[in-house]
Parts: C-alpha cells; structure tokens; sequence
C-alpha cells in the first residue's frame, strides 16, 4: 500500500463532499462517505490524522442524515461526535500532565467539532458543551509557553 494513500482517499472525500454540495447527486456523498470510512481504517488510534478522518465521516453522515433521514447516518454521525470528544479528552489529560499548548488547542479544536456534530436536543450535548466550556477555562488559565 502506498504511502500517501489515505492522504489521496481523503482529498477525493472532501472533493465528492464539495461536488455534492454544489450538484446535489447523492451519489457523490454516498461514495465520498465510503472513502472517509476506508480513510478512517488506515489512520488508527494515534494517527496524527484521524480526528480529521472522523470529523469529516461525521460530517459526510450528518449531511446523509439531513437529505434522507436515515436515523443510522445520525446516529453513526453521533457516534463520531464521542470519539472526537474522547480524543480532545486524551489530548486534555495529555496536557494536564506535559503542559504542551498544542494539546490544549487541538482538544479544543476536537471538542468544538464534537459540539457541531450534535443536535440541540441529544443528549449528550451538554458533556459536550461543558467539555468544551473544560478547555477553555484551562485554556485562559494556563500561562502560554
């Protein structure tokens, strides 16, 4: 397999995402979400990429979700959102204990896509509002290095 492989399934993802975007086929969004998923499986647990992978997968699901109304594709989606939320959460405790500001804005990052996964109403959306509140509060702490 080559190297850059789920660097190109990536682009051709988000390249479908924007396509269908401006055409409205759903087929483009049906096969950009199968390329995020086989990117996901080549980026795994501490890929420096795979929030990415899952933020755009998320997406691609929510996106199904609104045009067909499949409760899969949301759920799926929602099931995304937690592991963006559980990855901000590593990053967190990570800084907790090195103290590298980078870990600090990319768990902010993930926890602000976390949010925007989930609708009002569901109901883990308020751990995601107060995680994203526990980073930003760290975060105006924290002296910056």
């Amino acid at each position: 397999m080559h190297a850059l492989r789920g660097q190109l399934l990536c682009n051709l993802g988000v390249m479908l995402d924007i396509r269908f975007q401006r055409r409205g086929n759903i087929k483009d969004l049906h096969k950009a979400i199968a390329l995020h998923r086989e990117t996901l499986a080549l980026r795994p647990v501490g890929h420096p990429d795979r929030s990415l992978s899952l933020n755009n997968l998320a997406n691609g699901l929510c996106t199904r979700f609104k045009h067909r109304g499949h409760e899969k594709d949301l759920d799926d989606a929602i099931g995304r959102s937690l592991s963006l939320n559980n990855l901000a959460e590593d990053l967190s405790s990570r800084f907790e204990h090195q103290g590298n500001d980078q870990d600090l804005d990319e768990a902010i990052v993930l926890h602000r896509e976390a949010l925007a996964l989930l609708p009002v109403g569901h109901p883990h959306r308020s751990m995601s509002l107060n995680n994203l509140a526990k980073g930003l509060a760290v975060q105006l702490r924290a002296p910056r290095q």
